[in-house]
């Protein structure tokens, strides 16, 4: 399933751009099923000191939003890349959680824990 909206940055160099569209769908893979509801950002991140070039790729999912700013070096090792897409769509399943479980406790208090 692809993500609902995949949004890539025009103005990305066509090495990263090449990069991203070659991790398209390792992200598709993570997300699975959620695919359809997250919307992808890919956006060029601020340029090091040293030049290096940076990407970053943004997820949002019901309202949490998370982002990674990839290094252009980081795309050159597979096993990388997709350590760091599960990592970032962990970190916005953990805060959904986080808000869902607010939202329980908030709901039991207010009906007296019943």
């Amino acid at each position: 399933m692809a993500p609902k909206a995949i949004r890539i940055d025009p103005n990305l160099t066509p090495e990263l751009l090449a990069s991203v569209r070659k991790s398209e769908a390792a992200l598709e893979r993570i997300l699975g099923d959620a695919a359809e509801r997250v919307e992808v950002s890919w956006d060029s991140g601020e340029p090091e000191k040293d030049g290096d070039r940076t990407v970053r790729l943004t997820l949002t999912d019901s309202g949490v939003t998370r982002s990674y700013e990839f290094f252009e070096w980081e795309f050159r090792e597979d096993l990388h890349v997709r350590r760091k897409l599960h990592d970032l769509w962990d970190q916005v399943l953990v805060e959904r959680i986080k808000i869902q479980r607010q939202r329980v406790l908030q709901s039991l208090a207010e009906s007296g824990g019943e």
